[in-house]
């Protein structure tokens, strides 16, 4: 089985064509286009990887990386706190 990849990235085009190949080769891909959305779908389940795009329209990749939402054990939790 493959894993669960997070894929921020804009525009569109590049994620569709990324996300195709990633699930052809046996991946579950969650897409955003933007950091709001990739943490939005990180906080509904944590990626075993995010693949983050250094120059997103809302943010960059190092506001996004050290977010909460992807750290271990953080979907686990009611209150979204990893112990």
């Amino acid at each position: 089985m493959g894993q669960h990849i997070l894929l921020v990235t804009s525009p569109k085009q590049i994620a569709r064509l990324v996300a195709i190949n990633l699930s052809k080769a046996g991946h579950h891909v969650a897409a955003a286009g933007s950091g709001v959305g990739g943490l939005r779908q990180a906080e509904r389940r944590q990626p075993d990887v995010a693949l983050v795009d250094p120059w997103l329209p809302d943010m960059d990749g190092t506001e996004f990386l050290p977010s909460p939402a992807l750290e271990p054990g953080y979907a686990a939790h009611p209150d979204g706190a990893p112990d």
